[in-house]
């Protein structure tokens, strides 16, 4: 049996191996099939991973588009309030923005202003804000920035004007107290109401206000209104005073150069009055400083130009802020010092008057009236004339008012000797230079003069030479010097 079994194996054998390997029919052992352990077994191959920066990447929020009408101003942006990260604090975060091409990204602080280098651009811009961490995370987010094209309302400034019972209102050129930067003024329409006594007509730009008779005294208030073709309106209200010349009384107090305060009735005006240096004693300026009496309740403040021994600065803001009542009437350069570093843009009027012969402004300050003329200084300095009228009063100060500039015969085309002036303040030189006292004695014809500019001018006044020629004018000596004109006054 044994030997069949043994017969039939090779047949046997390979199906076998398949199930179970290798069996053995004899006692001689036959090899044994073993598959190779040495041999590594196929694997996928092995990529080592990319590494990248660890921890949490910035998050930008609450940055949102921006929009502006033209003429206003974008916000500012405090960059740490726009940005939240786990692992860092917001001062961390370095930031760029790109994208603007009209706008101008300027970085402050940490703050970042958008501005608009051309002041009439109208349109939107996107810019790209990335913010990154010290690991180089970062996040983006685009943000436009939106400039409106609206129609603006005109703009209309027209002040009021005080004269006297036997005088005319001066024309108004419309195209001088009115601006739109959309719209043309001969674009513009307009209107007048509020008359009541009045008679105001507007022919070719300009506006007429004429009286109803002669003898006609007293106030009323015209609002003017210019309308734009789209329908949008700009108002200025502005007040006609018809006054009677009176003899009220006037003090006249002087402070020093060119400086005095006159006093009518309740209404005080100081005019170059606020300057620097001798001759004011240390306890006047500080009085002026401080606008303690007799400078408290100041209405109006004037200056003539810029000068120092005409205006000073820090004195004029510092009398100004002990006294909220008080205006600052000056010319343009002289107001930006003022206005431009403090408070007190509300209560500052700019004149603005060029360098032209015959030129006049006028304007009303708390029931003051106050006519503003071009006198030359000489070597480019913008010197305004005053006239003054107030309680049936009226008065004239030079400032600077350059003799060999200004000749008698433009004093007489500005109108000053039919304003019948009370009270001229003219430089002291006027008085003791011959070729000179024709401004004063035909040019302005006052009733009484006033020398001034001591001290700061050559030659040094000679007291009795402009006494000799001016017998009847008011010398003053000395700082805080007072003179009274009333009805019954004599020099």
């Amino acid at each position: 049996m044994m030997k069949k079994l043994c017969n039939w194996m090779p047949f046997l054998l390979t199906s076998i191996l398949l199930i179970v390997g290798v069996v053995s029919c004899s006692s001689v052992p036959s090899p044994t099939a073993v598959v190779p352990t040495s041999a590594p077994l196929p694997t996928a191959t092995s990529i080592p991973p990319t590494q990248t920066p660890q921890g949490n990447a910035p998050e930008i929020i609450n940055l949102e588009d921006q929009s502006i009408s033209d003429g206003e101003r974008f916000a500012k942006l405090d960059l740490e309030e726009f940005v939240t990260d786990a692992d860092h604090n917001a001062d961390e975060i370095q930031w760029e923005i790109s994208g603007n091409d009209e706008l101008e990204v300027v970085f402050v602080s940490g703050n970042v202003y958008v501005t608009l280098p051309q002041a009439e651009w109208t349109g939107s811009e996107t810019l790209r804000f990335e913010a990154c961490d010290p690991e180089e995370l970062c996040d983006a987010k685009e943000v436009v920035f939106t400039v409106r094209a609206e129609n603006d309302a005109p703009v209309v400034n027209i002040f009021g004007q005080i004269i006297m019972s036997d005088e005319t209102f001066v024309e108004i050129d419309l195209d001088d107290v009115v601006h739109d930067e959309e719209t043309g003024n001969d674009e513009l329409t307009w209107n007048v109401s509020g008359e009541v006594d009045l008679i105001v007509s507007i022919d070719e730009g300009v506006a007429s206000i004429e009286l109803p008779e002669t003898e006609w005294t007293g106030q009323e208030t015209i609002q003017f209104e210019a309308c734009d073709p789209e329908g949008a309106c700009g108002l200025s209200d502005a007040s006609f005073w018809v006054m009677e010349r009176t003899e009220a009384q006037v003090e006249v107090t002087y402070i020093g150069n060119a400086g005095f305060m006159i006093t009518v009735g309740d209404k005080k005006i100081l005019i170059d009055a606020l300057f620097e240096g001798n001759p004011i004693p240390r306890e006047v300026a500080d009085l002026l400083e401080t606008a303690q009496p007799p400078f408290d309740d100041v209405d109006l403040i004037l200056a003539t130009h810029i000068h120092y021994d005409h205006f000073h600065q820090n004195t004029v803001i510092s009398h100004m802020e002990n006294n909220p009542g008080a205006v600052f009437v000056s010319s343009p350069d002289v107001v930006d010092l003022v206005a431009g570093y403090t408070n007190l843009q509300d209560r500052t009027i700019p004149i603005q008057i060029q360098h032209r012969v015959g030129e006049k402004f006028q304007l009303i300050v708390d029931e003051i009236g106050v006519e503003t003329l071009f006198l030359d200084h000489g070597g480019g300095t913008l010197n305004l004339g005053y006239i003054i009228t107030v309680g049936g009063r009226r008065f004239f100060h030079t400032g600077d008012m350059d003799p060999d500039s200004v000749s008698v015969s433009q004093l007489e085309r500005l109108g000053l000797p039919d304003k019948q002036i009370d009270i001229a303040f003219v430089a002291h030189f006027m008085l003791i230079t011959e070729s000179q006292q024709a401004h004063v004695l035909e040019g302005i014809q006052a009733k009484y003069v006033v020398p001034m500019h001591f001290q700061f001018t050559y030659p040094v006044p000679d007291y009795e030479l402009m006494e000799s020629y001016f017998p009847d004018a008011i010398v003053f000596h000395e700082s805080m010097e007072s003179w009274v004109l009333n009805g019954t006054s004599s020099p």
